[in-house]
């Protein structure tokens, strides 16, 4: 079973695709999914460790170091919340979230479709600031985003209800899906970006690129549900580090 999922994982690093994969022992199959998905979680985080010390060793022999920079955000939550409360957020919140966005409509779906682009919206206007979480957002404010984040949800909805439109999305899908799909594991990775622009700081989203690519495999192999648990994994020996 390793071998085949090896074998398949390489297939799809040079072709991506939704193509399932098929389990024997049915019975098991839920038992096997959520083993494999721990072990391809494993794979993915000692990926991109890997791969980001070896882009630092590469940084260092250029002499490129890291700027100077103090990350407010995550010190003010730090001190504002409760370890519980920090664990929620980035252990569980996030991970649904941010699968919701950007390995969900991995496969064609009006629903999908919209569901991630409001539910974007949603998280760079309200779920992503620390404020919203400390209450210091008025209710008006609180209200208006909500607002358009559903608006946005239904307008995508009667968007892809247009012949040409939903034909335009189904030919990329079909025809440029490697595109599509790396370039979505990309904007995974770069949302992650640390601020201050320097090639330094943009090594540190590697990981994150690399787990877009992981977690996105597992969506389309066995489904959503599994990339969320191992977004879940991930995040949490993330926070325990």
């Amino acid at each position: 079973m390793i071998k085949i999922i090896f074998v398949d994982f390489l297939k799809f690093l040079i072709n991506p695709n939704s193509q399932r994969i098929k389990l024997k022992s049915e019975n098991a199959l839920y038992i096997k999914k959520i083993l494999i998905t721990i072990c391809i979680t494993i794979v993915s985080v000692i990926t991109g460790l890997f791969l980001f010390v070896l882009s630092n060793l590469i940084l260092t022999k250029l002499n490129i170091v890291p700027p100077d920079v103090v990350n407010h955000g995550k010190v003010l939550a730090i001190e504002t919340f409760s370890i519980y409360q920090i664990f929620f957020l980035s252990a569980i919140l996030a991970p649904i979230i941010e699968e919701i966005i950007f390995r969900l409509p991995l496969i064609f779906n009006n629903l999908y479709l919209a569901l991630s682009i409001s539910s974007f919206y949603l998280l760079l206007k309200l779920l992503a600031k620390v404020d919203f979480y400390m209450g210091n957002y008025d209710f008006e404010y609180i209200i208006t985003h909500t607002v358009i984040g559903v608006s946005l949800f239904i307008v995508t909805l009667l968007i892809l209800k247009i012949k040409w439109v939903k034909n335009t999305l189904l030919n990329i899908y079909k025809n440029k899906f490697g595109l599509l799909f790396y370039s979505i594991a990309v904007v995974f990775g770069i949302i992650h970006y640390p601020g201050e622009l320097s090639l330094y700081m943009f090594s540190l989203t590697i990981p994150q690129t690399i787990a877009g690519i992981f977690n996105g495999y597992v969506r389309l192999k066995f489904g959503f549900q599994y990339a969320v648990l191992m977004h879940l994994i991930t995040n949490s020996f993330c926070f325990l580090m």
